[in-house]
């Protein structure tokens, strides 16, 4: 019996751990901005094709509003104006392309006003590509992409100029830092390098794409074309470009997911924010807890939830308990957005006691019950003596 007994425990504790779902393993973010640089001197984008738009601002001729000329399915608003050729400038005339062009003379170009300002592009679909020339660069440029009203993603530009290092100055001090030993050098993803010291001034101030001297136009100042590849989920219809001074021209945008030419220099891959909403998951709740935001792995929220008669168990996929489960303050990947619901537990309660031995009171009356009771055994009683009594006679 008891070795019965046995085998049978042990063969639901069997089924039991097979029917359990193994923990949850971490995701990563698979979301992604990839932010490269190209070649020095390089002023357009190499991308092409369906899905893609491009914007040089020069169809509006002077300082103006961003809002007019841009090509369809491009809005501009916000405090952005179209400048002429001032000593930073444009890129110069016909390098839209990912050609690197030096000389010539520089054209029309957007730019915020102040270090308050800021310029939004807004765009009919949604897009996986953006490429712009930031023209004379500043540490408190940021760009912000948006899905609707939902931030995704920020990208400070100051990793940009980390990057680049410090400015080289000019003259013996420029040319002791063009060359190609460490530290003076972007390494691209193909082993191609590429002198930082060719980044700085407008790329119209250099005589050739070799140069032996710095260049004669804002040489203080980088002058890059950036290259930000969404993969993943991530996608992004409204762009916002803050900071002082953020100049910029040949912006282009793509639909189609794109792959880095092997040729650029990978500057940082940024990882989309995914949201994870909290829900009470039972009716006369009281308590919050705000919904949390981030783009890499994080401890949860602490339960802000109380629900009387009951205790918070942890918080689940499933609003009924079949999913995935997340004790309080643990730690989540975020990875994707996802809706948590608190689960409960009912709180036991103790039968009262009166420090007797007496059974519970049952609402039940019990004299009159033993009054009959004897009764009807006095009159049986009598009865079975009358009968005893006949039987003699």
């Amino acid at each position: 019996m008891f070795r019965k007994l046995s085998v049978v425990l042990a063969s639901i504790v069997v089924v039991g751990l097979a029917g359990m779902a193994a923990p949850a393993q971490a995701v990563a973010n698979l979301d992604t901005l990839g932010v490269y640089i190209d070649k020095p001197f390089v002023q357009g984008s190499y991308v092409t094709g369906a899905g893609t738009l491009n914007d040089n601002f020069n169809v509006t001729a002077g300082t103006g509003n961003c809002a007019n000329g841009q090509p369809a399915g491009i809005t501009i608003s916000g405090t952005c104006k179209i400048a002429n050729d001032y000593t930073w400038g444009g890129a110069t005339v016909d390098a839209n392309v990912s050609t690197p062009t030096t000389g010539g003379s520089s054209t029309n170009y957007a730019s915020t006003v102040n270090g308050t300002s800021a310029i939004t592009i807004d765009l009919t679909n949604d897009n996986k590509y953006l490429g712009l020339w930031w023209s004379a660069g500043d540490t408190g440029n940021t760009v912000k992409f948006y899905e609707n009203s939902t931030l995704l993603l920020t990208l400070t530009t100051a990793d940009i100029i980390n990057v680049l290092g410090a400015n080289p100055g000019t003259g013996a001090s420029w040319t002791g830092k063009n060359n190609d030993n460490a530290g003076n050098v972007l390494t691209s993803t193909n082993g191609a390098l590429y002198r930082k010291a060719w980044y700085f001034g407008h790329p119209r101030g250099y005589a050739s794409t070799t140069p032996s001297a710095n260049s004669s136009v804002d040489n203080s100042e980088p002058f890059v074309y950036l290259h930000m590849f969404a993969s993943g989920n991530f996608k992004f219809n409204k762009v916002t470009l803050s900071g002082a001074g953020f100049e910029f021209d040949n912006l282009a945008l793509s639909t189609q997911s794109m792959t880095p030419d092997p040729s650029l220099v990978l500057v940082e891959t940024l990882y989309g924010n995914h949201t994870v909403t909290f829900d009470s998951n039972a009716t006369g709740t009281t308590g919050t807890t705000a919904n949390q935001t981030a783009s890499a792995a994080a401890n949860l929220t602490a339960n802000g939830f109380t629900r009387p008669g009951y205790t918070f168990t942890g918080w689940n996929t499933a609003a009924n308990g079949s999913g995935t489960a997340y004790a309080n303050q643990a730690n989540y990947d975020f990875a994707a957005d996802v809706t948590l619901y608190a689960q409960w537990t009912a709180n036991s309660t103790a039968s009262p006691s009166n420090g007797s031995n007496n059974l519970p009171d049952t609402g039940l009356n019990v004299a009159p019950v033993l009054v009959f009771g004897f009764l009807a055994a006095g009159i049986g009683l009598a009865l079975v003596l009358a009968m005893a009594r006949r039987k003699r006679s």
